[in-house]
């Protein structure tokens, strides 16, 4: 396939490898955004977004951009069974829109600009990597409004962009996992991340404060403040979102941690059930649940079940 790649797109592509590198090292909206942009000097990009799989049923949206200039606001939602992201997921490989002239996309919930029918769409899995099985964790999507757009150099090149940046994340997320180990809780949000969000709010508290303060002031100065504003904004909110993700995905992980019979438990423990009504529920003895319970507080690293309930709370809901 990377063998469709001309020596023009081919430049390109080396060219955003290292980009990329570096972007998502400031932040994931300008690296997003710049997969964007390097993508857009291969072919025609209307319409961008990138996608991750939380849960069984929901997709997290942190970077979307609608064609216009503008990068739309990060969110959660279904995923529509039957749809483009669950064709991606169940059928592990890029979904064109020539594979059925637009038929599950039609299916799908639109993004773009929505008065316009969309022409022609690629939309690519992320795989988890390296992985002894394909897993795919989220989805890369670019949509044009011109038919015919999208031909065997544009998908060879946007699968090898689309592999690059989940080899990226991927790394990212085992450098987390790694940092995590170093943390008693095992609960909080990456360090990194929390610092850049609080060092950022203070920027822009200055910034406003700075125009607040000026006795005279441009409107020309006012608007490049407020794009300004409004592209921190975007940013910060790209980064808030995936905490949620980061967070949904380790309590995911400290659930499978446990055995089936601590599972039981601990779905029986979000009921508010006593250690005498789980072994009633599960007929075990209250000397047999009681190890339970303190094996999944032993794997959750805390002291009181009440935590592991709020987490789990949050996870199950």
């Amino acid at each position: 396939m990377i063998q469709t790649i001309g020596h023009r797109a081919a430049a390109i592509l080396r060219d955003a490898q290292k980009d990329l590198a570096h972007q998502i090292t400031v932040a994931h909206w300008d690296f997003y955004r710049a997969f964007r942009v390097w993508m857009s000097r291969i072919t025609t990009v209307d319409a961008f977004y990138i996608g991750f799989f939380h849960g069984a049923d929901r997709i997290l949206i942190p970077y979307h951009f609608d064609g216009n200039d503008l990068d739309e606001e990060p969110g959660s939602m279904p995923i529509v069974p039957g749809g483009v992201s669950a064709w991606v997921r169940d059928n592990l490989r890029t979904y064109r829109y020539s594979f059925d002239d637009g038929a599950v996309l039609k299916r799908s919930v639109p993004f773009g600009d929505v008065t316009r029918l969309s022409a022609d769409v690629l939309t690519a899995p992320l795989f988890r990597a390296p992985s002894d099985t394909l897993e795919v964790f989220g989805v890369a999507s670019i949509q044009t409004y011109t038919p015919d757009t999208y031909h065997e150099e544009e998908v060879a090149a946007f699968e090898w962009l689309c592999s690059v940046m989940a080899r990226l994340l991927t790394r990212e997320e085992e450098d987390r996992q790694s940092a995590a180990v170093l943390d008693v809780s095992g609960v909080l949000p990456p360090d990194t991340v929390i610092e850049a969000v609080v060092r950022d709010l203070g920027l822009m508290r200055r910034r406003i404060d700075g125009i607040l303060n000026r006795p005279a002031i441009t409107a020309g100065e006012y608007r490049a403040t407020l794009e300004h504003l409004g592209a921190e904004t975007a940013r910060l909110q790209a980064e808030t979102a995936e905490l949620v993700l980061h967070a949904h995905r380790a309590a995911e992980g400290r659930f499978r941690s446990l055995t089936r019979r601590e599972q039981e438990v601990a779905l029986l423990l979000v009921k508010d059930l006593s250690n005498a009504g789980i072994a009633a529920w599960l007929r075990l003895s209250e000397r047999t649940v009681k190890i339970h319970v303190g094996n999944i507080l032993k794997k959750y690293a805390a002291k009181q079940r009440a935590s592991v309930i709020a987490e789990l709370r949050r996870f199950l809901d």
